[in-house]
């Protein structure tokens, strides 16, 4: 698969006997023999303690969360071995890709290569060489988990995140929002009072506050656009200001909840101090993951949008124009346009502060 040098160029036919290339064969055996069961090893019927694909399935998990929501993991292995092979012309899909698009493919690919370093090994293996099915089949289960955990915090939040809509914890919603198991969301977004107030493009706030049932009813149809040019209300922790949209964003108090749950566990949302919690180690923990950063909170952001919507099947792109996709690159270009203005280190002060994890034992 790979086209770049061996990773190990002593041993170009497996003949090095050192204990280096011993360990990556016994670790490439044991992946590939994992990899054509259904499930992880078992022994005596019991699951295998140590399940050599679950290094890499929590890898794709944690790109989709810390990195880029919205790549296809498939292309992006494709697009790593192309960049690095040189090969580029060789391959049309990714030489037709736009710089920009190639780089955020290529950037996901080495980061998971940091966070996994067997998976060097395994590209250049001649075990996995070989065997290009159980390539296919790894990359195909990370692809699967990648996409599982932006579904799985979509789930996570989708009527937990209700509780959180008001400023203030326990305040009542009025009318109230079912958050039944198998609840439709048509009744939020621009259908209700509140959650069409967090949506609605901050420009338009002072509108909404003076005659919210109006304003609602233009967002409705779309006679105020509220596509992902426009950013929303719930944003910001401060009145909009027509001088700086900067000027507050990534501040309310929704993301930093959203973003609370997904990282540090969904019992920290409301919490205002470091989480430590008993249970299982949470997202961040788990992943060695102690500073918040502008992709992680982007990410938050266009998860907390989605759950305050009326669409209960996802999309990039939806009904009313908005694309969560260009929303989320907007938020994190952003700031790594200007990481040294006013805004951003106020920003990192900010995001700094709510990753609220402890080293040490506990969930977080």
């Amino acid at each position: 698969m790979a086209q770049n040098a061996p990773l190990h160029p002593e041993d170009p036919h497996g003949t090095d006997n050192s204990p280096a290339v011993i360990a990556r064969k016994r670790h490439a055996s044991e992946l590939l023999e994992a990899l054509g069961q259904k499930h992880a090893k078992t022994n005596g019927g019991k699951v295998a303690t140590k399940n050599p694909i679950k290094t890499y399935t929590q890898a794709a998990r944690w790109a989709a969360r810390a990195h880029d929501p919205f790549l296809n993991l498939t292309m992006v292995f494709r697009v790593g071995v192309t960049v690095e092979g040189e090969s580029i012309d060789e391959d049309p899909e990714v030489k037709a890709m736009s710089t920009e698009l190639r780089n955020r493919h290529y950037t996901v690919y080495k980061k998971i290569l940091a966070a996994t370093p067997t998976l060097r090994g395994l590209l250049d293996s001649n075990e996995f060489c070989e065997d290009p099915e159980g390539m296919a089949h790894l990359t195909n289960m990370m692809s699967s988990a990648y996409i599982g955990a932006r579904s799985d915090d979509t789930a996570s939040i989708r009527n937990a995140g209700i509780a959180w809509i008001t400023p203030e914890r326990l305040t009542p919603i009025n009318p109230p929002i079912d958050t039944g198991s198998n609840t439709s969301k048509a009744l939020r977004g621009f259908k209700h009072p509140l959650t069409a107030k967090l949506l609605c493009p901050h420009r338009f706030s002072a509108d909404y506050d003076a005659d919210p049932d109006n304003t609602r009813r233009l967002l409705d149809e779309q006679r105020i656009k509220a596509t992902h040019k426009l950013l929303p209300a719930f944003l910001y922790d401060r009145p909009y200001n027509p001088n700086d949209i900067r000027d507050g964003l990534l501040k309310g108090y929704l993301v930093l909840r959203v973003y609370r749950s997904i990282f540090t566990g969904p019992a920290t949302a409301m919490e205002q101090g470091p989480a430590h919690k008993l249970g299982p180690p949470c997202n961040a923990k788990k992943n060695h993951f102690y500073a918040a950063t502008p992709h992680t909170v982007a990410y938050a952001a266009f998860q907390a949008r989605y759950m305050l919507t009326s669409f209960d099947s996802w999309a990039v792109i939806d009904n009313f124009g908005f694309d969560s996709e260009a929303f989320y690159l907007k938020l994190v270009n952003m700031f790594e346009s200007d990481p040294d203005g006013e805004w951003a280190k106020s920003l990192s002060r900010t995001i700094i502060s709510i990753q609220l994890v402890r080293r040490g034992r506990g969930q977080c």
